[in-house]
């Protein structure tokens, strides 16, 4: 996405690039059109992006447009202030955008690693391993965030074993130390459930799938001729 805190990053330095060499005019004309040809380029030739263009382009247009406005402004008045010399002024204008980035894929990092934590903590629990045996295979499925929360709540993790389950992880966090604490095992995948309500609060049993009994060819009748009488002289 074109509003991606390290695209918003790369936006701030390219208008901040044509603020410093062409002014804030013609910086502004050039960099909407540096932006434009991104755009298209991405649309055309990124594969992930072209097969769902439209989805792509309107979640830019939705939520997007306030950042990239803001990423245009600043880096280009970032860029009038160097060619103005006034570095500091260009520093404050255009530092928020890096600062952003780098919080950002902290975030990311952490989360990476606490989704390791759940699932080596999933791993060794004894009433997992009795449930599944040893040589199952384990895989991150989703996460929840409360509002207001930075990182996830709850983490579900996907085991294939001697049987399929999806273990529900709550976490805490202080100042020190982060706990996992299973809240509940289920074998109901998350298709199966009410999306309204919490998935320790419902059925746990795996889900009935109806059998489909294939139709049976259909018959077909062929009325048998009937004979000629013979003319008799």
């Amino acid at each position: 996405m074109l509003f991606d805190p390290l695209a918003l990053f790369g936006q701030a330095l390219i208008a901040s690039t044509c603020g410093w060499f062409f002014g804030a005019r013609k910086g502004a004309f050039i960099y909407v059109g540096v932006i434009g040809l991104l755009t298209i380029s991405l649309l055309l030739f990124v594969p992930g992006i072209s097969r769902n263009a439209g989805m792509w382009v309107g979640l830019n247009l939705v939520f997007g447009i306030p950042f990239i406005l803001g990423a245009g402004v600043l880096g280009l008045a970032g860029g009038v202030c160097l060619r103005g010399d006034k570095k500091f002024a260009a520093m404050l204008l255009i530092s928020p955008f890096f600062l952003y980035w780098a919080a950002t894929y902290a975030l990311q990092l952490k989360q990476e690693n606490e989704w390791s934590a759940v699932i080596e903590f999933v791993k060794v629990n004894p009433e997992v391993i009795n449930l599944v045996g040893s040589n199952a295979k384990y895989f991150p499925d989703i996460s929840g965030t409360k509002r207001g929360d930075s990182l996830p709540n709850r983490y579900e993790v996907s085991v294939n074993g001697a049987r399929q389950i999806y273990v529900i992880t709550d976490v805490s966090r202080d100042l020190n130390r982060t706990e996992f604490t299973i809240a509940c095992i289920t074998e109901r995948s998350l298709g199966y459930r009410d999306p309204f309500k919490d998935a320790c609060d419902q059925p746990r049993h795996a889900e009935k799938r109806a059998s489909i009994t294939p139709p049976k060819p259909p018959i077909y009748f062929q009325q048998p001729k009937q004979e000629k009488p013979e003319r008799s002289d």
